[in-house]
């Protein structure tokens, strides 16, 4: 009888740790789970942020090609005038060029100004993000 009540209580008592052992295994899977979770998440944060900051660098690369393109375009129109005109008319050409590059540098500033307020902006607005 001795030896019955010893058996019952030791399978009792397994049982016992089994629940226990299953319920911290839930546990432990549940932590996991949510840590996972959570890395992902600042994963994702993070990859759009690099994601943002490329789009922004691209963007600003993008227009210092353009310039460079239209400054070389110019350059070369410069040169091919300056060989083909008369003296008399590349004065006058000339004059109308100062004209033209000095409202042009006027415009180009002002673009400048805008577009160093935007990347201002900006950065101002990602170093605000939560």
């Amino acid at each position: 009888h001795l030896k019955a009540e010893l058996e019952a209580e030791l399978q009792r008592q397994a049982d016992q740790f089994e629940a226990s052992l299953a319920r911290r295994s839930a546990e432990h899977e549940t932590a996991l789970q949510a840590a996972l979770e959570e890395q992902t998440l600042i994963h994702s944060e993070s990859l759009a942020a690099a994601e943002s900051k490329f789009r922004a660098v691209a963007d600003s690369e993008k227009q210092e090609a353009q310039s460079a393109i239209v400054s070389q375009r110019l350059l070369s129109a410069c040169a091919l005038s300056h060989s083909t005109l008369s003296n008399a008319a590349r004065i006058k050409v000339h004059r109308s060029f100062q004209r033209w590059s000095l409202t042009s540098l006027a415009h180009r500033d002002i673009i400048e100004r805008d577009i160093d307020h935007e990347r201002a902006l900006r950065t101002a607005v990602q170093n605000n993000r939560p």
